[in-house]
């Protein structure tokens, strides 16, 4: 599963990757579900719609967007903002055939950039959070899925991060991990023109285990109010960390 993860890059350097205006935004170090988050959709009206050879032609570049997201995903269809179920996660496994997801998958997809996520392990009586991240602390981006639930007193846009089983690396630590995208494969995860579930599905296999690496960080993380750069540290370059 995903449920915190960081966005520390400079938000030029990770615009750049994602082929995007820089917005104004700050580094953020523990990013937690109902929070708004910033993620990159297609544009309304852009080019890419394609036609009926949409979805045997490679995907072809459309124009981009950076949009501010609640995360936790509200289905178009529900009758209020406070939806029961969990759905700040969608399991890539069955995100075609539920309701909250089907419509979504097939037209509303984001790229969430983020520079790492955190999992959890037991520590004797304490829950130690691990921060897993790319070599270098790379930024990189999750695969989601946006919505629009609306009311005569106004609108709410959501999000929902995927996920799919864990590679070895974090299979130790939790059997399911986000679908992280290669920066090859943006585009085509944005192309509206793909409306079949089926011709994205190897986009939704678990990252290679040797592209990601695992930190134990900060227990200070277990606190959704703890948002700092400290966030970050390897336990090694700490004190007692469970004073």
């Amino acid at each position: 599963m995903c449920g915190r993860f960081s966005l520390a890059t400079p938000a030029k350097e990770w615009a750049a990757l994602f082929e995007v205006e820089s917005p104004d935004v700050s580094p953020r170090y523990n990013i937690a579900p109902t929070q708004d988050i910033i993620a990159v959709r297609a544009a309304a009206g852009g080019a890419g719609q394609g036609g009926a050879d949409a979805q045997t032609c490679p995907s072809r570049e459309v124009e981009r967007e950076v949009v501010e997201l609640r995360w936790g995903l509200v289905p178009f269809w529900a009758r209020s903002p406070d939806f029961e179920a969990s759905t700040f996660n969608a399991r890539s496994e069955t995100a075609a055939s539920r309701p909250a997801f089907r419509e979504p998958l097939r037209h509303r997809r984001c790229l969430i950039p983020a520079d790492g996520f955190y999992e959890w392990t037991a520590a004797g009586k304490h829950r130690q959070p691990h921060w897993i991240h790319r070599p270098g602390e790379r930024p990189f981006a999750f695969a989601g899925l946006w919505d629009s639930w609306t009311s005569p007193e106004g609108s709410l846009n959501s999000c929902t991060i995927l996920t799919t089983r864990a590679n070895e690396v974090l299979l130790p630590i939790h059997p399911r991990m986000p679908v992280i995208l290669d920066e090859a494969d943006f585009a085509r995860w944005l192309d509206p023109a793909l409306t079949d579930p089926d011709r994205l599905e190897d986009l939704l296999a678990p990252f290679p285990s040797e592209k990601l690496r695992v930190r134990a960080v900060d227990p200070r993380v277990n606190r959704t109010s703890f948002d700092s750069p400290e966030c970050l540290l390897p336990t090694e370059q700490q004190g007692n960390l469970f004073s």
